[in-house]
């Protein structure tokens, strides 16, 4: 993202695509002004994948299963979340 927003910046590039939290995080922390979002993607999922080949693949799993259960139960996820503005996907 920093790439992308530097070519913008310099006018190597026009555009990028990319979806609408992932800009407004980017802006907001490296405090950018001058970018315009003429639009941007929908909002997607993104998906943790493990070997099949390694035992320990499936404890992984679960173990990030186990986590994000306890923190949106806690109020942490919540917390983690707004940093970021954005919602629970749940």
């Amino acid at each position: 993202m920093s790439t992308l927003l530097r070519l913008l910046q310099v006018n190597r590039i026009d555009a990028f695509i990319e979806t609408s939290r992932v800009v407004e995080h980017a802006i907001k922390t490296q405090n950018i002004k001058e970018i315009k979002k003429a639009g941007c993607t929908a909002p997607m999922y993104a998906y943790v994948a493990f070997t099949p080949d390694l035992d320990v693949s499936v404890s992984l799993a679960n173990d990030i299963d186990a986590t994000v259960t306890r923190l949106r139960a806690n109020g942490e996820l919540d917390a983690i979340l707004k940093k970021y503005g954005v919602d629970d996907w749940k």
